[in-house]
């Protein structure tokens, strides 16, 4: 089951990525950004659909399924809100600690012990999170930004804490079912919200008629349901305070490698010691 590790923060790296730089200069009105993640939502549901659902779950798993829903609809409207008027690194820093949320609820309701080497592996992924991200933004911290940061960070532990819990109970053999529905129930509110918006708010999708939204919204939509599939069956082999610190140190590394690359940036003394942090941190947290 190692291989959750690699797809996960592989699968975070693409959609994490082609989000921030498709917000920055594609998504103007909030009924933008609605259509956006609608777009998102209906890849998923397709292509979960297609290969898993084949019968109808029982209600609990329902249940399940609208409050990650719900949930998701306030993480990505917040997260790409975050992105349009903020920092994106300090964005995907702050976001990435959300797990916090996720480990407390682990060692609270299911035991989760930690050992020394776990938490001596979680400092030094505090400290990777903070060495990594490059210098370059063209927008910088404000307080709108820190509010729509605060709720994105808000909405998306508390989305970890609902897919432990589901992972922990004895509907987790629904995982297919609860994966797809989840984004069927989100993909219907949110092309409500999206319909609410134009129609009472007057608020205009700006969105070019062309081949952006759909391509971006086909990648992050399949990232999307892979990677929420593949976090329900890692929390149920590996402990929380396992898999969402190694996920995120590793996307970490990778988005810098991948700045780097398409940013053109030259590592710096700091990005190479949050490296070895981030790697250190990956191997204390496995022993």
């Amino acid at each position: 089951m190692w291989y959750v590790f690699i797809v996960m923060p592989i699968l975070s790296l693409i959609k994490t990525t082609l989000q921030g730089r498709y917000s920055k200069s594609n998504i103007k009105t909030f009924s933008d950004l609605l259509l956006y993640n609608s777009a998102a939502y209906l890849v998923a549901t397709i292509t979960l659909a297609i290969i898993f659902l084949r019968k109808m779950p029982p209600i609990e798993v329902f249940l399940y399924a609208t409050l990650s829903g719900i949930l998701s609809i306030l993480f990505q409207t917040f997260y790409t809100l975050a992105f349009r008027n903020g920092p994106v690194a300090p964005t995907v820093i702050i976001t990435s600690f959300n797990i916090v949320l996720i480990l407390i609820a682990g060692t609270i309701f299911f035991e989760e012990s930690w050992s020394i080497y776990a938490i001596i592996g979680f400092v030094f992924m505090a400290a990777a999170f903070y060495l990594l991200p490059a210098k370059g933004e063209d927008k910088k911290a404000n307080l709108k930004w820190a509010i729509f940061i605060t709720l994105t960070f808000l909405f998306g532990g508390l989305g970890g804490v609902v897919t432990l819990f589901f992972s922990h109970s004895q509907f987790s053999a629904y995982k297919p079912e609860y994966t797809t529905l989840f984004f069927a129930i989100a993909l219907v509110l949110c092309s409500l919200l999206t319909l609410l918006n134009v129609k009472v708010k007057k608020d205009p999708i700006t969105i070019k008629k062309d081949w952006k939204l759909p391509t971006v919204a086909l990648v992050i939509g399949v990232a999307l349901s892979i990677y929420n599939l593949v976090m329900v069956i890692a929390f149920e082999y590996f402990p929380s305070y396992i898999v969402s610190p190694v996920t995120n140190a590793t996307l970490m590394v990778l988005v810098m490698f991948l700045n780097c690359i398409l940013d053109k940036e030259k590592p710096t003394k700091k990005m190479v010691l949050g490296l070895i942090s981030a790697v250190i941190g990956i191997v204390l947290l496995n022993l």
